[in-house]
């Protein structure tokens, strides 16, 4: 293979030399090559800075030092501000599950007071048959309803004593904020018939994380139910079972909570969904970038040049790996049961 002496030097300038040597005369090389690439036509420059070719030496800016070395500081900065402000506004597990669960229970309570319907009562007897519900599953590694020895899930309200005339169940796992959670509820009728339903009063929720599938996940459990004791017989509510008349239409309430939820859209929610899109993005401009910087003319390579953007590919992906805080684990599309 044939390489230019002159570009293996770095010496890009000379096509200037060879085309215009009485530039030197009058304000020296440099400032005649910067003076005549300021006044290329647009295509001109942004072909200089991306296409290999004779005036910039077959080395595109893009993939010279100081262009990866900036990108190399932007990608290890970025992540280092993600991860610090998750770790900051969530240093805990635990503290997640807190804001979580109050968070659940104020969008489901507004879903219910737009169309008419009396919100529920955080009840702390619910919330503790909820958390016996989360700890199985997480324990268990299984998401259902019913567990794998065949208990149903108002065994879990009678082992917290909650002492019921209705009772319902909903279930989410692979999340990562409360409005994913609510939204996903509300878009399927058969959980969002729970959520409106009239006759409960009282309402619980547990959140977790645990290991289903062999990967880890969060699980929220919501538990309805309703303690007054009338004369008739206990009944349950199964998933999206439905007694008595809703005021108003579900819909009129999923379309109120999908505002709020739009409203209230937080900063690490939007980071969470948009740095891995935009990661992948620069890895795949720059896999093109080195492409044609490689095949472009084949008979003249900058092998610095090319094993410097392979490694910065390799520092993108490794990045986009990583998961620094418990939060970059999970997903964003909730799973609801």
């Amino acid at each position: 293979m044939w390489h230019s002496k002159e570009y293996k030097r770095g010496e890009e300038w000379r096509w200037w030399q060879r085309l215009a040597p009485h530039a030197q005369r009058w304000s020296g090389l440099e400032r005649s090559r910067k003076h005549a690439e300021a006044h290329y036509p647009w295509w001109q420059r942004l072909a200089h800075v991306f296409i290999p070719h004779a005036r910039n030496g077959y080395k595109p800016h893009a993939v010279r030092r100081h262009a990866l070395a900036a990108y190399s500081l932007i990608l290890v900065g970025a992540k280092v501000a993600l991860s610090l402000g998750l770790f900051l506004t969530f240093p805990t597990p635990a503290y997640f599950s807190s804001l979580t669960a109050q968070r659940i229970i104020t969008l489901t309570n507004e879903a219910r007071t737009h169309i008419g319907i009396a919100p529920m009562q955080g009840n702390d007897v619910l919330q503790q048959s909820a958390a016996f519900k989360a700890e199985e599953m997480a324990r268990q590694g299984y998401f259902a309803h019913t567990n794998p020895q065949g208990e149903s899930p108002w065994e879990w309200f009678k082992r917290a004593g909650y002492v019921y005339t209705y009772a319902g169940e909903n279930l989410a796992m692979d999340f990562n904020n409360a409005e994913e959670v609510v939204e996903a509820w509300m878009e399927s009728p058969k959980h969002r018939e729970n959520i409106l339903n009239p006759k409960y009063r009282d309402i619980g929720i547990a959140v977790t994380t645990g290991a289903v599938d062999g990967r880890t996940v969060t699980l929220v459990v919501q538990h309805f139910g309703a303690s007054f004791a009338p004369a008739t017989s206990s009944s349950f509510a199964a998933r999206g079972a439905v007694y008595g008349a809703v005021t108003g239409t579900p819909q009129v309430a999923a379309a109120a909570v999908e505002s709020t939820i739009a409203a209230g859209r937080t900063w690490w929610d939007t980071a969470l969904q948009v740095f891995p899109w935009v990661v992948g993005i620069f890895v795949l401009w720059l896999v093109l970038q080195l492409f044609l910087t490689i095949f472009v003319h084949v008979h003249i390579q900058h092998y610095g040049a090319v094993y410097a953007t392979v490694l910065v590919i390799g520092l993108a992906l490794g990045i986009l790996s990583l998961n620094v805080h418990f939060l970059e684990t999970l997903g964003n599309a909730p799973i609801v049961f």
